[in-house]
């Protein structure tokens, strides 16, 4: 097995405050072709499908050349299972990126039929049902531009895989997610996911059609 190498000391953090619970969360490091080109990204393969979030997906990817890798199994936390593969994956994201193709079309035919003149009056009321299709589509089109850096394509071809256990920090009282192996600050993406959802209760529980 293998685990992404913390940057510190996690036992001692967890003595100190026991306010944190720590998780190791199973990121999937694909490797897949685009064009005549080899790339590879992990992906969290427990906590989207278990909210049933696969725009989750894009927003806990991570590159695997950010972080130490070691077979040092930790003796502290709760390892959490995969819940889906890679080919699986790969397959939620090229749909996500057709979804959110058609919102970022979507976008610019809404900014067309602004007049140029009234662009910085968007949000007037003779304006306001463009500006709501813009408004919208704003979250798809980070979608599209962020599987589109990582070269997510229809010609996106999958290779091989295998699965990192990444560890996740998550304070009870204030509410907050760190990623001890990628970062010393707070992880913007799974503090939004946990205030949301509440993470430790989420990995806690168990679904009846989890595999």
């Amino acid at each position: 097995m293998q685990f992404a190498k913390p940057k510190i000391d996690l036992q001692r953090i967890i003595e100190k405050d026991k306010h944190f619970v720590l998780f190791w969360i199973p990121m999937i490091r694909i490797v897949y072709t685009a064009g005549t080109k080899k790339y590879e990204m992990c992906f969290d393969s427990h906590t989207p499908p278990k909210l049933r979030l696969p725009e989750a997906y894009v927003l806990l990817m991570r590159n695997p050349r950010h972080v130490k890798i070691t077979e040092k199994k930790p003796n502290i936390g709760t390892v959490l299972e995969p819940l889906t593969d890679g080919k699986s994956i790969l397959r939620s994201l090229k749909e996500l990126k057709k979804i959110a193709s058609r919102f970022v079309d979507e976008a610019r035919r809404a900014m067309h039929n602004i007049p140029r003149k009234l662009i910085l009056q968007l949000f007037m009321p003779v304006q306001a049902a463009e500006a709501k299709k813009i408004s919208a589509s704003d979250q798809y089109i980070q979608i599209y531009a962020l599987l589109d850096a990582v070269n997510i394509r229809d010609d996106a071809e999958y290779m091989s895989e295998d699965t990192i256990y990444w560890p996740i920090l998550i304070h009870q009282k204030e509410r907050i997610v760190f990623e001890p192996a990628l970062q010393e600050e707070p992880s913007k993406s799974y503090t939004y996911l946990h205030q949301r959802f509440d993470l430790v209760k989420t990995y806690a529980s168990k679904s009846t059609n989890e595999t």
